[in-house]
């Protein structure tokens, strides 16, 4: 009943849509294209590209559009929430199996729904996430099960290995992790360490052989070892993905911070005993070793953003599947046996008179965070029941609206060059060519070291896009009231506008200026388009006498063009 009631208000914060946010509907583009048998592409009969993080969960959707057609959404958001309910049952079986008294699972469960960003994340972005934390979850407790009772299934070990693998490319370090820490475990359990290898064994095959297969198979098909997520986000400057990887891990830390703040101080106060083991040969006991494992596997997944850069995204996407195991690493640790809070002898009156208190002073700092109290929007926030989210979600409806206008007021469906290239993608019936380089092998790959730009929209490249041109570029507004539009001004403040920052000042570039012009189109049937249109559709369209064409233009105040 906990998650339920925490399912609904948070959809409800989104006004109960079901379509998923902007990088979701690039899933749907990519499984409407492979279910209606064009393959694994962005455009129908374009380039071979993996714009999408996880193979498996374009698969399913694929498969989901197949049965159900264009109407599957609300179908995949009700099979998302029957999987994350899944998801916290097996984990309360963790619990368990840790021997956690009823008062933790009930605390657990609380304090994962009260998490910002959680449901959001797993159950109504409509992306992998919540898979991917389904994933997770079944490795933890086949390693659970493994420390407290002693049972190995190598079978199911190698079957989860090759999911993940499929899953998120961020399965190569830590399947290496999850066949380590089988290794360890076994030694625990007074295994040789002949005996501890031949228990891996299988799922190190099955490790090495889907990691070849899956680098020949991208290599064949897509032309490169890698997604091509990995190359429009990624940038090959180590020491810069460091230092935002390390920004991205203090901000999630704030976004999280009354769960990531006890989590560090509990691996902190570890560090002693894991040292006697490693140096002295000291066997942890089984409260130990049980935390050992929770805390290591924390640290792994908390690390590995230092490598890619983070993310862009609010309520820290990343973290999101490891907040199960931060919470349980927190609430099962032995230093709270010092208080004899969590003991089956424990006095239930008074855990019962501390439960509230002790979710409210772990929700509120969070909300604190949540609404934005830094920058004075908390009250607004309050009132508007906003989430850091929301626009993401805006974004996708909005993109789908604009699709469906593009199909009725640009003639002949040009290509049109798009920022966001989710929701106009899935409903526009023509080529998009994405500027940001997710679905652009060309544009991915022309830098190797992104500079400028906005975390995860820097690939933009200006000699691409004058190589490509497309027929005409989208801003998030080319429907406005035609009364209401006016040339664009190119100005100081312009410089600073989203658009422009990602398109690396492509608006202030005089070539730009000689190949593209601030129009309005309008056909007979009153459907008209204002943007920015190429010289050689202008030219197309003049063929036409029936369409209406007038040049808007733009004007430059205190600012100047750029050779």
């Amino acid at each position: 009943m906990i998650f339920v009631a925490a399912a609904l208000l948070t959809w409800h914060s989104y006004n109960f849509t079901s379509i998923g946010l902007d990088d979701a509907n690039i899933y749907f583009k990519y499984a409407k294209n492979l279910a209606n048998g064009f393959g694994f592409v962005y455009n129908p009969g374009g380039e071979h590209v993996e714009g999408f993080t996880s193979i498996l969960w374009t698969l399913m959707v694929a498969g989901l559009y197949r049965i159900a057609g264009s109407g599957f959404e609300p179908i995949l958001l009700a099979l998302n929430f029957l999987m994350m309910a899944g998801t916290l049952l097996l984990l309360l079986r963790i619990l368990d199996k840790l021997k956690c008294t009823p008062l933790q699972q009930v605390l657990f469960t609380c304090l994962l729904v009260l998490t910002p960003g959680f449901m959001d994340w797993t159950v109504f972005s409509l992306l992998e996430t919540g898979f991917w934390c389904f994933l997770l979850s079944l490795a933890m407790y086949q390693l659970v099960r493994q420390l407290k009772d002693d049972v190995v299934c190598v079978w199911c070990n190698s079957l989860l290995i090759f999911l993940l693998l499929i899953t998120r490319p961020e399965s190569l370090l830590l399947c290496l992790v999850f066949i380590f820490l089988q290794f360890v475990l076994s030694r625990w359990k007074g295994k040789s360490i002949i005996a501890a290898l031949a228990g891996v064994a299988l799922p190190v095959i099955v490790y090495g052989i889907t990691v070849t297969a899956l680098l020949m198979w991208r290599k064949s098909y897509f032309g490169y070892p890698l997604p091509n997520t990995y190359y429009a986000k990624v940038s090959a400057d180590f020491v810069g993905n460091l230092v935002k990887g390390f920004a991205y891990l203090l901000k999630s830390g704030v976004t999280l911070v009354t769960l990531v703040l006890p989590f560090i101080f509990f691996t902190l106060l570890e560090i002693p005993a894991v040292w006697g083991y490693l140096f002295r040969k000291q066997l942890p006991s089984p409260a130990k070793q049980q935390s050992w494992l929770l805390l290591f596997i924390g640290c792994t997944i908390l690390l590995l953003p230092l490598y890619t850069g983070g993310d862009h995204f609010p309520l820290a996407r990343f973290y999101q599947p490891l907040v199960p195991v931060l919470i349980m690493a927190v609430i099962t640790h032995p230093w709270w046996q010092r208080f004899r809070m969590f003991q089956p002898g424990a006095d239930q009156s008074t855990l019962k008179r501390l439960f509230i208190p002790a979710l409210v002073l772990y929700w509120l700092p969070l909300q604190l965070v949540f609404l934005g109290i830094g920058d004075g929007r908390a009250f607004y926030a309050v009132r508007k029941n906003k989430s850091p989210l929301e626009n993401e979600f805006l974004i996708a409806r909005d993109g789908r609206i604009i699709g469906e206008k593009l199909n009725s007021a640009l003639p002949g469906s040009p290509s049109v060059g798009v920022i966001a290239a989710g929701g106009v993608a899935y409903t526009y019936k023509g080529p998009i060519v994405d500027l940001m380089g997710l679905n652009n092998v060309q544009m991915a790959h022309a830098d190797k070291v992104k500079v400028g730009g906005i975390k995860n929209h820097n690939s933009f490249n200006k000699t691409v896009f004058y190589k490509q041109m497309p027929d005409v570029i989208v801003g998030f507004d080319v429907f406005p009231d035609t009364s209401m539009i006016k040339p664009v001004v190119l100005d100081p403040d312009y410089r600073t506008n989203f658009q422009n920052i990602v398109l690396k000042s492509l608006y202030f570039d005089a070539a730009f200026h000689r190949h593209y012009t601030y129009t309005i189109i309008k056909q007979p049937n009153e459907q008209y388009f204002v943007g920015w249109i190429s010289t050689q559709f202008r030219e197309r369209l003049r063929q036409n006498p029936s369409i209406y064409l007038r040049d808007v233009g733009y004007e430059l105040h205190n600012d100047k063009l750029e050779e």
